[in-house]
């Protein structure tokens, strides 16, 4: 068995995947990389003296740094907050992530891209391609 395979980071970073960004859930090597990277900045910081919350705490940003912000839970937001009582945000959710891709790709999205004034426009863009996809379907 790896040494990863049944680890706190292994665990830790599956579940906010699930929750936050469903496409890189299966990524295996993906999710092995960044389970090594976590692990092996964990001992680093122990051998050079941080404490366990310090140490772990630096593993945790490499473990999820650049996932902060979630396509997913944006077009999930939006779904829920302009559309509730229209459809079902779980399942339309996956299924719209891939046509709003070329949306997003317009942005240069980033763990703190949520906090910015572009983040406004793209909720307003994603919020019109729904609009339309929604008249078109039903």
């Amino acid at each position: 068995m790896n040494n990863n395979e049944l680890s706190y980071y292994r665990l830790a970073l599956l579940s906010f995947l699930k929750d936050n960004h469903p496409d890189l859930f299966s990524d295996g090597d993906f999710v092995s990389e960044r389970v090594e990277l976590a692990i092996a900045t964990y001992a680093d910081c122990r051998k050079d003296g941080f404490d366990h919350s310090q140490a772990e705490a630096l593993a945790n940003t490499n473990l999820f740094n650049g996932l902060q912000f979630s396509k997913y839970n944006t077009l999930k937001k939006i779904i829920w907050e302009e559309f509730e009582q229209e459809i079902d945000n779980d399942i339309l959710t996956t299924d719209l992530l891939p046509q709003c891709d070329e949306i997003f790709s317009q942005y240069e999205l980033t763990d703190e891209f949520s906090y910015t004034a572009e983040f406004d426009q793209l909720y307003k863009e994603l919020t019109g391609s729904v609009l339309i996809w929604m008249e078109n379907e039903f």
